[in-house]
């Protein structure tokens, strides 16, 4: 059975997603590639991404000193 969304999920998945754009973008910044076109985006451009989101989300949780 399929269950309609009401309009709180749709701004919810948006706010998601365009929070996910803002993070890439930032990304693409910190190491000088901004702004990129879609031909810019390759396997290796993925792979660097996902390792700033890790070390990102690694540095955010660390115990203060």
């Amino acid at each position: 059975r399929l269950r309609s969304r009401g309009l709180g999920d749709v701004y919810k998945r948006q706010e998601i997603y365009i929070g996910q754009l803002e993070s890439f973008q930032e990304f693409l910044k910190d190491i000088g590639k901004w702004p990129i076109s879609f031909e810019d985006i390759n396997w290796r451009l993925i792979k660097d991404y996902k390792t700033y989101l890790f070390n990102k989300t690694v540095k955010d949780k660390r115990p203060l000193p």
